[in-house]
C-alpha cells in the first residue's frame, strides 16, 4: 500500500512487525531491481549534481532495546534471503547477525554514515542531522562525535560494550552531580546540561510551584510545556520558538481541554522555567529539535537521502520532532509509516493523540491518510486483554479523556488463564514455582523467555541475590519487547504516584452497565481533579506496558 501511512494499534497487534516486513520488502525489491542493472543506483539522491542512491532505509522509535531487536529480527530475515550480495554492488552490505550494540557505533554525524537501513531512536538520529548542519546544537569533538566533557545528557545510550558502559558510568556521575547540585547555583559555562523530568522536578519545580494552583503535579507543568508551548507544530512559524500565551491557548483548547482554567499560571510557570533554563546553561529535547528543524529551513539536508522511514512508538514524538521527517525526506512521502499506540505512551514530556497528527501532514501541504488499526492481539491471550482493557484502558479513557485514542477493543486469539495477583511470598520462590526453574549457590537461572520488570532503574537493587542473573529491566526498557513468562514486581510501591485510591472513583463504571448518557453524566467528577493527578495517566500507560509484555 502506498504511503504515507498510519497505523495505530494496541499492545501485540503487530505493529513493529508490520514496520519490518514493509522494510524489508522495499529492500528485497529494490536490491533485485539493483542486481538486474548491474547493481547500479536506481533512486534519486535528492540533491542536483548528485546523479542516483541506493535505497536508504531508517527505521525509529523511542527505546534503545526495541531498535536492537528489530536490527537482529531483520538481520535474521536478510541473511535466510539473502545469504550473500551475489551480484550485487559494494554498497550493497549486509547486517552482521546479533550486532546489538550497533547504535553504540553509529558516528554523530549522519554524513559519515552510508551503510543502510539503519534502525535508531530518535534520539539518536537527531544528534546525527544535527552533526550534519553547518552550526550544530552540540559542540563537537574534531571527528565529530558530540564532545562528553562539555554536555551531560539526560539519557544513557543503553550500550553493551564496555567502552560505552565506561562512558554510561562517567555520564551517570555528572548527572548524579546536577540532580544534586542547588537550585540557586548554576552550571559552568562550558558545560550543557539535558533537562528531563527528574532534572526538571529536582531543580525547577521549586521555583516553580508557587506560581501554579496548589496541589498541582508538576508532571502537568512539564508536559504542557514540551507537548504544546515548545513541541506544537506552530512552534515552526513562530520566531521566539515557543508559542505565546494566546497561540497557547488555542492549540491546547483543542487538544487537551482538561486545564483550560489553569493556562496562564502554567505559561507563567513556562516563562520562568525559560530564564532559570538559560541561567544556568541547560536545555531540552526541543530545544534540540527546533534548532536542527531552523538550520534545515535556511539550508536542506545534506545527508545522504533518506527514501524511506517507519517510525515505531511515534507516541513519544511530538508534533515538532515528527516534522523533522518532512524536511530530510522527499516529496510526496509515499515511504513515510507511522505506527503507534497512545495508551503506551512513556514519555513524560509528551501528550500525544493521533488525530492531532493530521496537523503535521497539512502544516507540510499533504493530505494526512486515514487512519488504519489493528484489532486482532497475536501476543497475549484473552484474559490478559481483558484485565488490561478493562483495569488499565477503560479507567484511561473515563479519568483522562484527551489522553488516549479511544480504540475498539483489541480481541485475542486464544483463550488463557487469569492473570494473578501474589502478596507475601518471597520472590525468588515465586520465580522457582512458577518458571520452574533449578535453584542452586550461583542463583536462579532464567531463559531468555522470562522476564522481572520493575517500575524504575533504582529498584532493580531490591532484588534478592538469587535472581542476580536473571533478564531484569524496567518498565521503558521493555516496551516493544514480549517475553513467554513475566513477574512484574512491586509496581505499585516502586511508583512515584502514591494516590491509586483514587482509582475507586471509577469502580462503578467499570463494573457496572450503563448507557452512554449515564456515563456522560458521571464524568463531572467532584473528587477527582485531573491537573492534580495528571502524574495517573502517565503511571497507567507504563502499567498498560508493562502487563502487555507477556504472552
Amino acid at each position: 500500500k502506498k504511503g504515507p501511512l498510519i497505523v495505530i494499534g494496541r499492545s501485540g497487534s503487530g505493529k513493529t512487525l508490520c514496520c519490518v516486513y514493509r522494510i524489508f520488502f522495499q529492500y528485497l525489491q529494490y536490491w533485485k531491481q539493483s542486481r538486474l542493472a548491474g547493481g547500479a543506483p536506481l533512486l534519486p539522491s535528492g540533491r542536483e549534481g548528485d546523479g542516483l542512491s541506493h535505497l536508504n532505509q531508517v527505521f525509529v522509535t523511542h527505546s534503545v532495546s526495541l531498535a536492537n531487536k528489530v536490527l537482529e529480527y531483520f538481520s535474521n530475515l536478510q541473511q535466510s534471503a539473502m545469504p550473500g550480495p551475489s551480484g550485487g554492488s559494494a554498497d550493497h552490505r549486509t547486517l552482521q547477525g546479533g550486532s546489538l550494540v550497533e547504535q553504540t557505533r553509529l558516528p554523530d554525524n549522519i554524513k559519515k554514515f552510508r551503510s543502510f537501513p539503519i534502525f535508531v531512536t530518535f534520539r539518536k538520529l537527531l544528534i546525527m542531522i544535527d552533526g550534519s548542519c553547518r552550526s550544530p546544537f552540540f559542540p563537537r569533538r574534531h571527528t565529530g562525535q558530540v564532545h562528553p566533557d562539555q554536555v551531560i545528557m539526560a539519557e544513557s545510550p543503553d550500550a553493551l560494550d564496555p567502552i560505552s558502559a565506561l562512558r554510561e558510568q562517567r555520564r551517570a556521575v555528572q548527572r548524579a552531580q546536577a540532580l544534586g547540585r542547588s537550585a540557586g547555583s548554576s552550571n559552568s559555562a562550558s558545560v550543557l546540561t539535558e533537562v528531563d523530568y527528574d532534572l526538571f522536578k529536582a531543580r525547577f519545580w521549586p521555583k516553580l510551584c508557587q506560581k501554579v494552583p496548589s496541589g498541582c503535579d508538576p508532571s502537568l507543568v512539564w508536559r504542557e510545556i514540551q507537548t504544546f508551548i515548545k513541541g506544537s507544530y506552530k512552534v515552526l512559524d513562530s520566531e521566539k520558538g515557543f508559542l505565546d500565551i494566546a497561540e497557547y491557548r488555542e492549540v491546547a483548547k483543542k487538544c487537551s481541554p482538561g486545564f483550560e482554567e489553569h493556562r496562564a499560571q502554567i505559561y507563567d510557570a513556562f516563562k520562568t522555567y525559560e530564564q532559570l533554563r538559560k541561567e544556568w546553561h541547560c536545555f531540552d529535547r526541543m530545544d534540540v529539535c527546533l534548532h536542527v528543524i531552523r538550520q534545515l529551513q535556511q539550508e536542506p539536508y545534506a545527508g545522504p537521502p533518506i527514501h524511506s522511514v517507519a517510525v515505531d512508538e511515534v507516541q513519544d514524538l511530538a508534533q515538532l520532532e515528527l516534522a523533522l521527517f518532512f524536511l530530510v525526506m522527499r516529496r510526496p512521502y509515499e515511504e513515510l509509516f507511522i505506527t503507534g499506540d497512545t495508551s503506551q505512551t512513556v514519555s513524560r514530556a509528551i501528550d500525544f493523540r493521533f488525530c492531532d497528527l493530521r496537523s503535521v501532514f497539512h502544516h507540510f501541504g499533504v493530505t494526512p491518510p486515514e487512519i488504519d488499526q489493528l484489532i486482532i492481539n497475536y501476543r497475549s491471550h484473552q484474559k490478559i486483554l481483558a484485565l488490561t482493557h478493562l483495569g488499565v484502558v477503560r479507567p484511561l479513557e473515563l479519568a483522562f479523556p484527551h489522553a488516549v485514542d479511544v480504540l475498539q477493543p483489541d480481541l485475542g486469539h486464544r483463550d488463557g488463564p487469569k492473570p494473578i495477583v501474589v502478596t507475601d511470598v518471597r520472590l525468588e520462590d515465586l520465580a522457582r514455582h512458577l518458571f520452574n526453574l533449578d535453584g542452586s549457590n550461583a542463583g536462579i537461572a532464567f531463559g531468555a523467555s522470562q522476564c522481572i520488570l520493575m517500575r524504575t532503574e533504582a529498584s532493580k537493587g531490591s532484588l534478592p541475590p538469587e535472581l542476580s542473573k536473571a533478564l531484569v529491566l524496567t518498565v521503558e526498557q521493555s516496551k516493544g519487547l514480549e517475553f513467554d513468562d513475566c513477574i512484574l514486581v512491586n509496581f505499585f510501591k516502586d511508583s512515584i504516584y502514591k494516590e491509586w485510591q483514587v482509582m475507586r472513583n471509577f469502580r462503578e463504571d467499570l463494573l457496572e452497565s450503563k448507557t452512554e448518557q449515564e456515563i456522560e453524566l458521571r464524568k463531572k467528577r467532584p473528587h477527582f481533579e485531573r491537573y492534580r493527578h495528571t502524574l495517573l495517566c502517565s503511571e497507567l500507560k507504563h502499567l498498560y506496558t508493562a502487563m502487555t509484555r507477556t504472552k
